[in-house]
Parts: C-alpha cells; sequence; structure tokens
C-alpha cells in the first residue's frame, strides 16, 4: 500500500487479500493533522438501493498496534 505523506490526502486500494465478509473491501491510509491513520471501506447498499462506502478510522502507535478501537462510519456517495 502507498503510504501518502501530504497532509489532508490519501488513497484507499482493493483489498486483494478480502476472504471474509468482515474483511474491508478497501484499505488505504491518509494524512491528517500530523497523524498517519488507517483507513478500511466496505461496500453496503440502503435499504434504497443506493451504494455507499461505510468507513472505519484506525490510529496506529510506532509500532503499529491499535491506539484505540473505535469505528466511525460514513456515507460516501460512489
Amino acid at each position: 500500500m502507498e503510504n501518502s505523506k501530504r497532509e489532508n490526502s490519501g488513497a484507499l486500494f482493493q483489498n486483494k487479500k478480502r476472504e471474509k465478509d468482515t474483511h474491508p473491501h478497501y484499505k488505504g491510509e491518509v494524512m491528517y493533522k500530523g497523524e498517519l491513520l488507517y483507513l478500511a471501506g466496505w461496500v453496503k447498499e440502503s435499504k434504497a438501493g443506493d451504494k455507499y462506502i461505510s468507513l472505519a478510522i484506525d490510529q496506529r502507535a510506532q509500532n503499529n498496534e491499535p491506539k484505540e478501537n473505535k469505528k466511525d462510519d460514513f456515507l460516501d456517495i460512489f
């Protein structure tokens, strides 16, 4: 996965190692306020039939261990 070092930017890439439904469809990184954040995205469908990407954001310490286990879902238009 490419490591984006530009502030307020990042990228999501297709997760080629996805083996289970719980694994994200997309993975990536974003630099925000000087901190590298890890993103995971799942393609979902609303009750109205609209597709969107549900995101989880993960902060990691220097040793790549999760700092917190908080997940935030956001709707994102395709």
